[in-house]
């Protein structure tokens, strides 16, 4: 076995899964899955990707970390070579998987790598973004009360919206939609930290793996996300992101943190950098002729 792949499913359509498992299934490398279902009640699924499929349904919402671990755990002791985490609300065609592992297998210090991922009408959500700061997370959660001028500021520098897209580049957060994880990076970095019930377990995944093997960001293929912001629209969901934020910025720092200004401004400084090379080979445009 190559590739283990991790589906945790809550209350999503039963198409939604049955798509992204054709998807894998039509793979020519050998994947094997295992779909963890949260949901209050069983999910029906059609009986013919069940048989092709393992299926764990857990007696209760035992969080996103917490199901994925049982299937990265499976994934270490069957000797994985790398273990793929996904949403059920993706949509890609057999050629992701593919090149990713083609650069995986080209490039033996990465140790998560992740595509672009889009809306359905193909805008770019931003899912590679900076290690984040308290003050950032204030201002995208309570968005609504603070001036649009300083809001924008903030997500242009978190998101990352001046990052090349014509390049694999390294980023220091990434989103757990879809990660293409080394298993040797698992085994020395740990797996998700089950204390994070929902949100930040993969930014804290991430930190981790990035000690020993680089984050990469693949713009050159793109997935699409049914995303919705779960936080900002309704108080319970609000709480549990709150609750999230502080266990994170417990655990790594809430102003001293140096890992994180050290690797934002590495990629500060790479954006930076980046802009001025293509501002150099742009040729200016003509001068008007003056009379």
């Amino acid at each position: 076995m190559t590739i283990f792949s991790s589906i945790v499913i809550y209350k999503n359509t039963p198409q939604q899964v049955h798509t992204v498992l054709k998807v894998l299934a039509g793979s020519s490398l050998d994947i094997q899955v295992l779909v963890i279902d949260n949901s209050p009640e069983p999910l029906r699924l059609d009986p013919g990707i069940l048989s092709r499929i393992q299926y764990i349904k857990t007696p209760h919402n035992i969080g996103f970390g917490a199901a994925h671990n049982l299937a990265m755990k499976k994934s270490l002791e069957q000797g994985a070579k790398y273990h793929l985490v996904l949403n059920p609300d993706v949509y890609f065609n057999r050629k992701v998987i593919q090149e990713l592992y083609n650069y995986m297998e080209a490039n033996p210090d990465v140790g998560n790598v992740m595509p672009m991922v889009c809306y359905p009408d193909g805008r770019n959500q931003c899912l590679a973004k900076l290690m984040p700061r308290p003050g950032w997370l204030l201002v995208r959660l309570f968005h609504p009360l603070l001036p649009s001028s300083l809001v924008q500021k903030v997500n242009r520098a978190y998101e990352l919206h001046d990052l090349d897209l014509d390049r694999p580049v390294q980023a220091p957060s990434l989103s757990g939609c879809f990660m293409f994880l080394r298993c040797d990076a698992l085994r020395r970095a740990g797996l998700f930290d089950e204390r994070f019930f929902l949100y930040f377990e993969d930014f804290d995944l991430i930190r981790r793996i990035s000690l020993y093997y680089k984050i990469i960001y693949y713009p050159e293929l793109s997935i699409s996300h049914d995303f919705e912001r779960a936080s900002r629209k309704n108080w319970s969901a609000l709480l549990t992101h709150v609750s999230s934020a502080v266990k994170y910025f417990n655990k790594w720092g809430l102003y001293e943190d140096e890992q994180r200004e050290m690797l934002n401004e590495q990629t500060i400084s790479l954006i930076s950098n980046s802009k001025s090379e293509k501002n150099l080979k742009t040729p200016a445009a003509p001068k008007k002729a003056q009379f």
